[in-house]
């Protein structure tokens, strides 16, 4: 008995390691993206029947270690979200920046809405901090806005406008 649990854990290791989960697929048919053809369009899997098409194969890389095994689906009932772009490293990006969270929203708001993380947009304030613009509208009027994943981000006080 002692011996089948030990084979049993070794392969559940092997397998955690040797393999990895890609969110990243391709669309073999009903691409939301109209005129793209089958297969070609890199797409992250949102949450909320969301595809957010990559930029580019670089952009694809930063973001999904596993995007080469993209997975091949009928995209049926699937809604197209707004493009990922290359990941942002916090200390990258110059102070005073306007930054959407595409994923890890610093509000604890991760939807598969336009952008993934939301509409919330923040002002880089350097080091870490990102402070959040209590009206978005305005704050989008501001400037262009980086999207990037916020995993290592903290968030700063909020900027009342």
């Amino acid at each position: 008995m002692l011996l089948w649990l030990i084979a049993i854990l070794i392969i559940i290791i092997a397998c955690t390691f040797t393999s990895g989960y890609s969110d990243t697929v391709t669309c073999s048919s009903n691409d939301p993206n109209q005129g793209a053809e089958p297969g070609k369009t890199l797409y992250r899997k949102q949450e909320g029947d969301f595809l957010s098409p990559y930029v580019s194969s670089r952009a694809a890389s930063m973001w999904d270690p596993y995007w080469k095994q993209a997975a091949s689906t009928d995209c049926a009932g699937l809604k197209m979200s707004t493009a990922v772009g290359l990941r942002v490293d916090p200390g990258s990006i110059p102070v005073g920046s306007l930054v959407n969270c595409a994923d890890n929203d610093l509000r604890g708001r991760n939807y598969g809405g336009p952008g993934g993380g939301g509409t919330a947009i923040y002002k880089y304030s350097g080091g870490t901090t990102l402070n959040y613009f209590t009206n978005e509208d305005r704050a989008a009027a501001s400037g262009p806005v980086i999207t990037t994943d916020c995993i290592g981000f903290t968030r700063g006080p909020d900027i009342k406008n």
